[in-house]
C-alpha cells in the first residue's frame, strides 16, 4: 500500500484581510515555498475559498490560506509512498514551519488535522474490505463498499479511519457528430478501454474534540507534535492491515 497524499489543516477565528501577512510568511517559509500569490477573490465570497497560495520548491506541495484555515496539501512521488518515516519527516518539518508562520502573525490555532489517504492497486478491495469488517452471505455480489470508523484517543483526539474501493477508468472513445461532448454520468463502462481496482485507506487525526470541550483551546506545538506521533502509528498499522 502506498501514501498517496495528505491534507494538514489549521483552523483559525476569522482574519478579515491575510494579504497583511504576506511578507512575515514569505520570509518564514522561503526555505520550502516560494513566495505567496495574492488572489483577488472578493471579500463577501465564502470565507474558505483560498485568498493566499504558495507552492513548494519541489512542486509536491502547495499551501492554501483563506479567512479562516491554512491548508498543507502534497502529493507523494515513488521515492516517498512507501517509506513511512520519509513522508511523515517531510510533512512534520513543513507543518510546524507553517505552525510557525501562522503563530508569529498572531493568528492563534483553534485545532489542526492530519489527514493522509493510502491506495493500493487490488481487483479484490471490496472482498478484502466486507471479509474483514462485515460478517454477511458470501453469495452477495457487492460492487462498491465503504466504512468509516471513529473514535477517540486518550481523551483528547478523534481518530477517524475510513476504508472504500474505487476505479480509475480510462476511456478513448471517438464521438461522431456535433455532439463530442463527453459528460461522464452517460459513459458506459463498457467504453473503457482499461479499468483498475483500487483499495482505499484514508486516516485523520484532529485535536477538534478538545476544541469542541473548550471553546477557549487552541493547538500548541506539543499537541501538533502528538497528532504526528498518533498518526505515524496508525500508518504502520494500516500499511499492514490487509496483508
Amino acid at each position: 500500500m502506498k501514501i498517496k497524499n495528505s491534507t494538514i489543516t489549521f483552523w483559525f477565528q476569522k482574519q478579515n484581510n491575510p494579504k497583511v501577512y504576506v511578507d512575515k510568511l514569505n520570509s518564514i517559509l522561503k526555505e520550502h515555498f516560494f513566495e505567496f500569490n495574492i488572489l483577488a477573490v472578493p471579500a463577501n465570497i465564502d470565507p474558505v475559498i483560498p485568498r493566499l497560495t504558495a507552492v513548494s520548491n519541489s512542486d509536491h506541495s502547495n499551501i492554501q490560506i483563506s479567512l479562516i484555515n491554512a491548508k498543507l496539501l502534497t502529493n507523494f512521488d515513488d521515492h516517498y509512498s512507501e517509506n513511512i518515516d520519509l513522508c511523515i519527516d517531510y510533512l512534520k518539518n513543513r507543518a510546524l514551519k507553517l505552525y510557525e508562520a501562522l503563530m508569529s502573525c498572531n493568528i492563534n490555532i483553534v485545532y489542526s488535522a492530519i489527514f493522509i489517504n493510502l491506495e493500493e492497486r487490488d481487483d479484490y478491495a471490496v472482498e478484502k474490505i466486507r471479509t474483514h469488517f462485515l460478517k454477511m452471505d458470501e453469495n452477495k455480489k457487492i460492487n462498491e463498499i465503504g466504512i468509516r470508523l471513529t473514535d477517540i484517543v486518550d481523551d483528547k483526539f478523534y481518530r477517524i479511519v475510513s476504508f472504500n474501493n474505487s476505479k480509475q477508468v480510462k476511456i478513448e472513445k471517438v464521438f461522431k457528430g456535433d455532439n463530442d461532448e463527453i459528460v461522464f454520468p452517460l459513459i458506459s463502462l463498457n467504453d473503457a478501454s482499461e479499468i483498475e481496482n483500487y483499495l482505499n485507506v484514508s486516516l485523520e487525526f484532529n485535536d477538534r474534540l478538545l476544541f469542541n470541550l473548550d471553546s477557549n483551546y487552541s493547538t500548541n506545538e506539543d499537541e501538533l507534535v502528538k497528532l504526528f506521533d498518533l498518526i505515524t502509528e496508525q500508518l504502520r498499522k494500516e500499511m499492514q492491515r490487509f496483508r
